[in-house]
């Protein structure tokens, strides 16, 4: 490994708002690394707490090379992580959210592996943090390996960038669209249509931290919306070469994602119905797709019901998968 270069092979991407609470620890992961040449480009997104001022505390004590950047306005995770991938140095980006933090290894592990096998993208597995309960290991790629087709890496990966080793050339050339929500499921199916390999690291290397205050597990019509407008994304982006990979993400994002998060935040069903026709008329077959399968029992359950439109079971399913989600 080129642990002595000068210029860091690595830029670490971390956008910030509001994570006075959280911050130190994902920095003192990045301390810890067993691999060094990196640098790490903090992005403050006007908070309105003392995330700012600690990060700049931080980085007057630490080893660490950090790039403390501040928004001029409050604008999103995407804006923040689009102007860090400019002016990042590195040959290579990697992503993490302030709430979380890498294992010591995750950097070296993620390069080694992407330098091995010549790969724009390398995509590991994580581990989710409880405060009440034992870390939970998520092995989603058990399905799949290095020697996998593309299709199936396209359906199998997770829709968060802060699992992914990319290359800093095909991010810049993709850059996130600012939806606020979704924006990592809508820019990582294209990036990784796009890359020159694949890669899978079949171990957990990241953690993520479960927050019940979460934004993202608040049922709101922002969400739905947001994922209708992820799949546009897709659809415009995408590469023609794997049209049933396409559809499947459409039954995952639109025909899943955005009818059940609509009946979530209590969306009449004749708007469900409506996005739900409006794709089945567009892709009649949708479920012979072969992908399906790997979907859930519950996702197929509910899909199975949409597809009878059984819309008020599917209310149903909707408010128990809100109850039961962390």
């Amino acid at each position: 490994m080129d642990n002595n270069a000068t210029s860091p092979t690595v830029s670490v991407i971390i956008p910030c708002y509001n994570c006075a609470e959280w911050i130190r620890k994902c920095l003192t992961a990045l301390e810890n690394q067993t691999y060094r040449n990196f640098e790490v480009l903090c992005v403050d997104d006007c908070s309105t707490d003392a995330t700012y001022a600690i990060i700049e505390s931080y980085k007057d004590h630490s080893k660490l090379n950090i790039n403390l950047l501040k928004n001029e306005k409050n604008s999103g995770p995407a804006i923040s992580r689009n102007r860090a991938a400019l002016i990042a140095q590195g040959e290579w980006l990697a992503f993490c959210d302030s709430d979380d933090w890498y294992d010591e290894t995750y950097l070296e592990e993620m390069l080694m592996t992407a330098k091995r096998d010549n790969s724009d993208v390398v995509m590991c597995e994580y581990r989710k943090i409880y405060s009440d309960r034992k870390p939970e290991d998520v092995h989603y790629l058990s399905p799949i390996d290095n020697a996998s087709s593309v299709e199936d890496k396209l359906v199998y990966s997770k829709s968060s960038l802060c699992l992914l080793l990319l290359k800093k050339e095909l991010f810049v050339s993709n850059p996130i669209p600012d939806l606020r929500n979704g924006e990592d499921i809508a820019c990582i199916p294209c990036l990784e249509a796009k890359a020159e390999g694949i890669s899978v690291i079949k171990k957990p290397l990241y953690n993520y931290l479960m927050r019940t205050s979460s934004a993202s597990n608040k049922p709101s019509e922002k969400v739905y919306k947001s994922l209708l407008s992820a799949f546009n994304h897709i659809e415009e982006h995408f590469s023609d070469v794997y049209p049933e990979v396409l559809e499947y993400l459409g039954i995952r994002t639109v025909l899943y994602g955005a009818t059940i998060n609509a009946l979530k935040a209590d969306v009449s069903i004749s708007i469900v119905r409506r996005i739900a026709e409006s794709f089945i008329k567009r892709h009649p077959k949708w479920n012979k797709n072969d992908h399906i399968s790997a979907l859930s029992r519950a996702k197929r359950l509910y899909l199975r019901l949409l597809r009878l439109k059984m819309y008020r079971l599917c209310r149903l399913l909707a408010h128990i998968h809100l109850k039961t989600s962390v």
